[in-house]
């Protein structure tokens, strides 16, 4: 039994003489194994516009990824050797018309399978923010004889032909309890996976918004993800391949990456005592802990709580960034502004407090703690019975902002 990993064969020809080159130091492969870029093997064409399957290129082969939303994916960690790691930005990561660059790699301690997190997302139907493709939970011994239906890269054929392009298949599957981490991929109806898939996702539509299997952008969820073939010496079609079950690297995954949007306060400077109708300076800091970076362009701002979009401080209830100011992953920003004081007849304390959010997306992250600001009025506190000193007092839009309650209408 031969086995072959599912990613790549660089062929390099001198005069008439053409043979195997392996990629250098690929990461989790074991030394001198061959690789080819086929892909599923008598597979149906897939739309890659339309499809949460990327093409995985570096400077030594193809694979394929799978994207988990916007901005994860996943992809067998034996598609990348220590250049790709040191240099991630010489890795070209395309589907269909839209082509992205990784930021980092995550690889699993021993099993093969690695995170990706792209310096800008990609589009699913129009929405860069809100894709999710869901991991399935549950053992592998729960799929044993279910057909799932696997994606990938690469040629059509045995032979080769058609590298790069999508495909997909309904393969059945089994599970065996002394592998436990692992999906066996079965030849079915003609059809099966081959090298170049690694890093393709089979999904399983029947458990959809199960516990194990949670609503998410699609139906179905990610039941794993493509490793490697076993060929019997002679024959074109693999006996059959193996895929990493999701549910085995499950935890490890989320455990390493971030929401697209996240936010966590840092410090701020803001003043308990203020003049009715007066400027001050207010200074605010967050870190950005989730995968997107922020900027003006995109809609990040820094919106007015308690109450959400109020606009008791002025500015409409926003602060937006400088147009060249980017604001990456880990990177943190400080909001320096002018707030104005409300008008005021008689003191009155308002909370101020405030929160990232992308307009029209989300609001996210921390709150920043609140601060009461005491507001100076004109005419200092109030009076005992302000409704009798002022009768407009008792206006319901004046009321609704001082802290004494009108009298009742009889």
């Amino acid at each position: 039994m031969n086995t072959r990993y599912l990613s790549f064969l660089l062929l390099a020809c001198l005069g008439v003489a053409c043979g195997e080159v392996h990629p250098p130091d690929v990461v989790g492969t074991p030394p001198g194994v061959g690789q080819r870029s086929d892909a599923i093997i008598n597979g149906s064409y897939l739309n890659p516009n339309n499809e949460p399957v990327a093409l995985l290129t570096t400077s030594h082969g193809r694979c394929t990824a799978t994207l988990h939303t916007n901005y994860w994916l996943l992809t067998a960690k034996h598609c990348l050797n220590t250049n790709d790691l040191r240099y991630p930005h010489t890795v070209s990561i395309t589907m269909g018309t839209q082509s992205r660059r990784p930021r980092k790699f995550v690889l699993h301690p021993t099993e093969d399978v690695a995170i990706i997190l792209l310096t800008e997302p990609f589009a699913i139907f129009g929405d860069d923010h809100s894709f999710l493709w869901p991991l399935y939970s549950g053992p592998a011994a729960a799929l044993n004889g279910k057909r799932l239906t696997m994606l990938g890269y690469g040629a059509n054929t045995p032979d080769g032909n058609g590298i790069g392009t999508l495909r997909q298949a309904d393969l059945n599957v089994s599970a065996d309890a002394n592998t436990p981490q692992s999906l066996r991929v079965l030849t079915t109806s003609g059809r099966q996976l081959a090298e170049g898939d690694s890093g393709g996702a089979s999904f399983w539509n029947e458990g959809s918004n199960s516990a194990q299997c949670p609503y998410g952008y699609l139906p179905g969820c990610i039941a794993g993800i493509s490793t490697h073939c076993d060929y019997v010496e002679g024959q074109p079609v693999a006996l059959y391949c193996t895929q990493l079950a999701a549910g085995y690297f499950h935890d490890w995954f989320h455990a390493n990456i971030q929401p697209t949007n996240a936010a966590t306060f840092v410090s701020q400077s803001v003043p308990t005592e203020v003049q009715s109708g007066q400027p001050f300076t207010v200074s605010i800091t967050f870190r950005n802990t989730g995968a997107a970076a922020w900027d003006d362009d995109t809609g990040y701002r820094l919106g007015s709580q308690a109450p959400q979009d109020n606009n008791i401080w002025g500015a409409g209830g926003r602060i937006g960034f400088d147009p060249y100011d980017l604001v990456q992953p880990d990177g943190t920003t400080t909001f320096q502004f002018t707030a104005v004081a409300p008008h005021l007849n008689y003191t009155a304390v308002y909370p101020f407090q405030w929160r990232m959010l992308r307009e029209n997306v989300e609001w996210f992250g921390d709150y920043t703690p609140s601060v009461a600001i005491t507001v100076r009025g004109t005419y200092g506190d109030p009076p005992s019975d302000p409704c009798e000193l002022d009768p407009s007092l008792c206006e319901p839009d004046i009321c609704d902002i001082h802290p004494w309650k009108c009298p009742e209408e009889p």
